[in-house]
């Protein structure tokens, strides 16, 4: 029932669902995130089916300790911060990621946020995500789940969305000479070229 009152209440939501995927790297991996948010990491997560190869909103989760001080108890799962992610080739066994743009939340929200808001819980919305990998299900309900969690992270995800759909409309040809054109820019820059010598380039 909690489902349907959300879906009800962002009626007004865009008829196209966000692109969303949730990742789970290891502690190693979201320090080097930390590190530079800017910089382009790549990782295998166990996820091969992307429905799009497109970039996506990234909600990045903590790995949960396994105990509690206590001992005994699982963590609960916590919301480590946003990023952008995109899917890159397929492995025997995984699939290569690529993340970028990241920024830890302060203060790490609980995961269950993403399904659980004034104290309801949305049981179907939570069955439906993927332990890691794209958000198939739900993808706006859970965007407007994300977006109530804390005025930070509706910040973040204002930031990041309209990155999102920096390629839509392109035809792969396009997008690959795009990729083509980012990467030359990106030699010249590294190569002390004057910015004046970046015109025929853009163009």
């Amino acid at each position: 029932m909690a489902f349907a009152r959300s879906r009800q209440a962002e009626s007004s939501s865009p008829a196209r669902s966000p692109r969303l995927a949730i990742l789970r790297p290891d502690n190693d991996f979201l320090r080097l995130l930390d590190d530079d948010r800017t910089k382009e990491r790549s990782y295998s997560q166990p996820c091969r089916d992307w429905p799009e190869a497109k970039s996506h909103l990234a909600i990045l989760i903590a790995p949960a300790d396994q105990q509690d001080d206590e001992g005994g108890r699982e963590q609960p799962a916590l919301i480590w911060g946003l990023g952008i992610v995109r899917p890159a080739r397929e492995t025997d066994r995984d699939r290569k990621v690529v993340v970028t743009r990241t920024r830890r939340i302060s203060g790490m929200v609980p995961f269950s946020g993403l399904w659980c808001t004034g104290g309801e819980r949305d049981g179907a919305l939570a069955r439906s995500l993927p332990e890691s990998g794209p958000v198939t299900v739900g993808a706006d309900i859970v965007l407007a789940y994300l977006r109530r969690i804390s005025t930070d992270v509706e910040s973040e995800v204002q930031r990041l969305l309209p990155i999102l759909d920096d390629g839509e409309g392109w035809t792969d040809q396009e997008l690959r000479w795009r990729d083509e054109r980012d990467a030359l820019l990106l030699f010249a820059k590294m190569a002390g070229l004057a910015p004046n010598d970046f015109a025929p380039v853009r163009g």
